[in-house]
């Protein structure tokens, strides 16, 4: 542990599980006061648990990120307790079905797009004004190899996640000048319930890496530890792939 986020307060979304679980964990090792929500109130009381036995400084929030008062309560809840945001992490998200193109329902599409890039979009509205006042932030969103590593049959996420690049450029520049870094990490493909250790499914998924094996929550969460600490303090509208080179192949 390096103190990197010593004093700093971060908020993360989609956090109960998977790559949100393993950054809040890993932020609040590096003294971070964290903030997170998540839909799953047992697992995220579980985690919020684990980490205060430890001597961590967290709260969990029960939360929908489609929902704008659920938005508000997250935000609102950091300042009450805190009074400024240092970090924000929407990374909240979902895949969805991979179907063939004319087969994707309009009902599955908006449900992927509201809650890959629509909450990012709605959150961040909510955060900037604070982090403008403070004359400092950094906001760091989740985007995906699937922006550069195109397959058929899942348009509706690579849009979304193509969205969250776009957006995370724009901010970068019309933020900078007010000292608001904006920045995006791109997983690959990462072990998870929808990819267990030792199945069948990381098996394929691996041999089609060119590492040869899929990643690890907790590998892909020091990239946010990178954008969120100030080492990467001129760094503003970088997409880091962090996908054991699957964007290259």
């Amino acid at each position: 542990m390096c103190n990197r986020l010593e004093n700093k307060i971060a908020i993360v979304t989609g956090a109960t599980s998977g790559i949100g679980e393993a950054i809040v964990r890993l932020f609040v090792k590096e003294g971070a006061a964290v903030v997170f929500c998540g839909r799953r109130r047992d697992l995220g009381e579980k985690i919020e648990m684990e980490i205060k036995k430890d001597g961590g400084e967290v709260r969990f929030i029960q939360g929908d990120v489609t929902k704008e008062e659920d938005q508000k309560n997250l935000v609102q809840s950091c300042i009450e307790q805190y009074g400024r945001i240092d970090i924000l992490v929407p990374n909240a998200g979902i895949s969805g079905e991979a179907v063939p193109f004319t087969e994707i329902s309009m009902e599955s599409f908006d449900k992927i797009i509201n809650i890959n890039l629509r909450s990012y979009f709605a959150l961040t509205q909510l955060v900037v004004p604070y982090m403008a006042s403070q004359g400092k932030g950094s906001i760091i969103m989740t985007s995906s190899a699937a922006v550069n590593k195109v397959a058929p049959c899942i348009e509706p996420y690579a849009a979304s996640k193509a969205g969250v690049v776009a957006l995370v450029k724009c901010l970068a520049l019309e933020y900078a000048k007010q000292g608001i870094r904006v920045n995006s990490v791109a997983p690959g493909t990462v072990r998870s319930g929808m990819v267990p250790e030792g199945s069948a499914r990381e098996e394929l998924l691996a041999s089609q890496m060119p590492i040869g094996r899929v990643g690890l929550p907790e590998e892909v969460a020091y990239a946010y530890l990178f954008f969120a600490g100030d080492e990467s303090s001129l760094c503003t509208g970088v997409v880091m792939p962090v996908d054991g080179g699957m964007s290259l192949s």
